[in-house]
């Protein structure tokens, strides 16, 4: 490594591990020493301050280029084993899926002739149980249920005496190929922030994945006591005093620069989040002390990464039974004989200006007065005029309504990037 020396006299730095208030916002790793002792602080890679002092020297240290391209190939080959599965995966998966329609016409001995679902599933978590990093069942204790959906469920468990939260399916069903792909993402996270020392700490810890039963497994991540962002806003929404101090302006930025800082640092692995929610970031800390909150990004099932940042991906619109329609950019429907969805980075920047919204109306949702299906319409229909915030009746401060309006901004490559909303959004 190389290293470039800085001396700052004023530098402000804000809690460690949090948001650091910096006017520009660097791309590597950065570490501070005082006297001949090295310490590493703040290892993101957006985003790095040391403290206040007048005789600290601060590094900002870089990987010369032949490093990165080393780094690259070596990401790349890891990433290409998972990717090679979930093809595999999906394939068969359609195959069987299409077998299953004829299977009401045929004998009991011809379905003895084809994989069954149940059979492909025990494969992939056999084969995934080889790829990815694992947690043994013995080493974790399922506790208390805590969320259940149509397909997935929550529950608290122990992990060595830490908390953690266990993510897993309930039953054979077709978000089966959507789960490994949100294992295999978060699996990338996790390699490239060991290659490049940096733990993105704006986006959920990735402890491994733990095989449930043979055609099971479910992913393990960091706890986070206060639950979704969305829960907890509709919870302070009641001005209930057992959810802790009730949130004011400030404190609901700190979490929105959070929250962006996390798009930003998946932003810059390439990879596409697909649903930046209210519902899909987390909070930790302590409810009485909203200063300190935690928000982290999570949810990774609709998630791809991309060649480049200009690239997008597309998928059929008939792959899922449900898309987060009054979350989605415009230009991610293309109609025609057969419906199909495109996401990009861009998309995930007005996926955050809905969030802004959620936000800053205590877990209103985009389009509160029309269903799923309606504000798609109306996307389609005239998106620069019926855009989300033109349909919320709730309070939400100017400054923010103009950095929403950027996000909604109907040609892509005119919304802002994750980096410079952190920047709009520490001026406000």
């Amino acid at each position: 490594m190389e290293s470039t020396v800085y001396l700052f006299d004023i530098i402000d730095c804000k809690d460690i591990g949090g948001f650091c208030n910096f006017t520009d916002f660097q791309t590597w790793y950065c570490e501070w020493k005082e006297m001949d002792m090295f310490e590493e602080l703040c290892p993101l890679p957006s985003m790095c301050c040391v403290p206040k002092a007048s005789k600290w020297k601060y590094f900002l240290s870089f990987f010369p280029s032949i490093k990165i391209i080393v780094y690259f190939f070596i990401s790349f080959f890891l990433l290409l084993s998972t990717g090679i599965l979930i093809t595999k995966l999906a394939k068969r998966f359609v195959e069987n899926q299409t077998r299953k329609a004829s299977f009401a016409t045929t004998s009991t001995e011809d379905h003895n002739k084809f994989a069954t679902t149940l059979a492909i599933e025990t494969w992939a978590v056999k084969t995934l149980m080889k790829l990815l990093p694992t947690v043994s069942k013995k080493e974790l204790k399922i506790g208390q249920k805590i969320s259940s959906g149509k397909f997935l469920v929550l529950h608290k468990s122990k992990l060595h005496d830490s908390s953690v939260c266990l993510k897993s399916m309930k039953c054979q069903n077709d978000h089966f190929n959507i789960f490994l792909n949100e294992a295999a993402i978060l699996w990338h996270i996790r390699l490239s922030a060991h290659l490049f020392k940096t733990m993105p700490l704006h986006i959920c810890n990735f402890n491994g994945i733990c095989q449930l039963r043979p055609a099971q497994f479910g992913i393990v991540f960091e706890w986070m006591n206060l639950g979704s962002v969305w829960a907890f806003l509709s919870e302070q929404k009641t001005n209930s005093t057992n959810v802790g101090k009730q949130l004011d302006s400030k404190d609901l930025l700190r979490i929105a620069i959070q929250i962006c800082a996390g798009v930003y640092q998946l932003h810059t692995l390439l990879i596409i989040h697909g649903n930046v929610s209210a519902r899909n970031c987390l909070l930790a800390g302590d409810p009485f002390k909203p200063e300190k909150l935690i928000a982290k990004l999570a949810d990774f099932g609709n998630s791809q990464i991309i060649p480049t940042k200009n690239a997008f991906y597309e998928c059929w619109a008939s792959e899922r039974s449900v898309w987060p329609y009054k979350w989605m950019a415009p230009e991610c429907f293309v109609t025609g004989e057969n419906e199909k969805h495109q996401f990009s980075l861009h998309s995930d920047i007005w996926s955050f200006g809905a969030f802004l919204l959620e936000l800053f109306s205590f877990g209103d949702e985009p389009y509160p007065n029309l269903s799923s299906a309606d504000a798609k319409t109306l996307l389609l229909m005239d998106p620069k005029m019926n855009n989300a915030l033109n349909f919320t009746e709730t309070f939400i401060p100017n400054d923010v309504k103009r950095i929403i309006r950027k996000c909604f901004a109907l040609a892509p490559k005119d919304r802002p990037k994750a980096e410079n909303l952190i920047k709009l959004l520490q001026q406000y």
